[in-house]
């Protein structure tokens, strides 16, 4: 695949993740690219690659059709929490890692990142 052809499937990509997913920039940023799945113990899996958006309640979308707020879960603990059996894989690898790097870099780092996609500071809850 030519430069260009990467550049226009990248874009595709994330205007379906938009679609999909609302702010799925804020809320990678909000997960510290990282699933959020609660093991037994408490913490968390904390896993950072082949990440995946999950809606907690099920429900996508609110009732005005918007995308609900999301999590982050690795692949296995999407499937597990979706009811599949674990740890089954979907046949593709998830490029959010991939796809907000090239956005970091492209854009000059984390700062300049969170300017441009109006990434807001998380607020902390205990």
């Amino acid at each position: 695949m030519t430069s260009a052809g990467k550049l226009r499937y990248y874009h595709s990509r994330c205007n379906k993740r938009t679609e999909r997913h609302g702010n799925w920039r804020q809320t990678y940023y909000d997960c510290d690219g990282m699933c959020q799945f609660r093991l037994s113990d408490g913490s968390i899996c904390g896993e950072v690659d082949n990440l995946e958006f999950h809606a907690p309640d099920g429900e996508k979308n609110d009732v005005r059709g918007q995308p609900k707020k999301r999590t982050l879960r690795c692949k296995p603990h999407h499937r597990l929490e979706d009811g599949h059996e674990f740890p089954e894989e979907r046949g593709y690898i998830p490029l959010l890692q991939e796809d907000i790097a090239y956005e970091i870099d492209n854009l000059g780092g984390v700062a300049a990142w969170k300017e441009h996609y109006k990434i807001k500071e998380k607020e902390v809850t205990e």
